[in-house]
């Protein structure tokens, strides 16, 4: 999986993170999405399940963490 992280150095907790690789199997995760909006822009994003086992895959440190939080936040 490759990933790009887009930063406003004006707003850094509001990165965007652009999945390529993994993600090209657009429509199995394009059938799973979330629709969220933020200022007034409606935005598709990757459902909490497909995020998780996209990063089980990619089986890195930081991944494991991500999949922790996520497991916590999913759990809420």
């Amino acid at each position: 999986m490759t990933a790009y992280t887009y930063i406003d150095p004006a707003m850094p907790q509001f990165s965007i993170d652009i999945l390529a690789g993994e993600s090209l199997n657009f429509a199995t995760y394009d059938s799973h999405k979330v629709n969220i909006e933020a200022w007034a822009i409606p935005i598709p994003v990757i459902s909490i399940d497909d995020l998780i086992g996209m990063k089980k895959k990619a089986n890195r440190e930081k991944d494991a963490q991500d999949i922790a939080a996520l497991l916590e936040l999913k759990s809420l």
